[in-house]
């Protein structure tokens, strides 16, 4: 086996370079990723939000509408009552 040739300083630096920026690059895609992640989940949570929201919304229109129909069928049971207290 012939032992491998000896590098200049040079030469170490720059390798020694490459592999730091090699780690940066990998650090910044997960950094990236992670950002992606959060944005996602924030995205899916102002979507679930929004869904709630118009939920509320229609279930509060459902109850003036039920208050709306049931003063109504008050107001006509009355006037039932009365005509009948009428024809007796």
């Amino acid at each position: 086996m012939t032992p491998a040739p000896k590098r200049s300083q040079a030469e170490r630096e720059a390798e020694l370079l490459e592999l730091e920026y090699r780690d940066d690059a990998g650090q910044n895609r997960a950094d990236i990723m992670k950002m992606l992640d959060r944005r996602e989940q924030d995205a899916e949570s102002l979507e679930l939000e929004s869904c709630f929201s118009e939920l509320k919304q229609k279930a509060g229109a459902g109850d003036e509408e039920i208050d709306s129909l049931a003063g109504q069928s008050f107001t006509d049971l009355k006037e039932m009552q009365e005509m009948q207290g009428l024809y007796r």
